[in-house]
């Protein structure tokens, strides 16, 4: 743990409580698209409508900013690291996935 002021780790759980609303509108605008795992759909669409026509990967943001709350309001390093490597996967994996289409 790193020492943190009280009123910092409250705005940790502020954020991560405020996160909710743009997951929810992230994965409710994915309609069918909308998976269990990474793996792409087949018949999957382009969904130009909710936070997908500003932001490609909306839930990425969404994500990373939820890990960065969450880090805060624990006032754990490890939690943060663990976060970074997690998040870190994840955009690797898209952008392998990106460059083999």
């Amino acid at each position: 743990m790193f020492p943190l002021p009280t009123w910092v780790r409250w705005v940790g759980v502020v954020i991560s409580a405020l996160c909710s609303v743009p997951m929810y509108w992230t994965l409710s605008r994915l309609g069918k698209n909308l998976t269990d795992t990474v793996v792409t759909r087949d018949n999957a669409t382009l969904v130009p409508h909710g936070p997908y026509r500003w932001v490609r990967h909306p839930f990425y943001g969404t994500a990373a900013l939820l890990m960065a709350s969450v880090t805060v309001l624990t006032a754990n390093w490890l939690i943060g690291l663990s976060s970074l490597i997690v998040l870190g996967g994840c955009l690797q994996c898209e952008r392998r996935k990106k460059n083999r289409c």
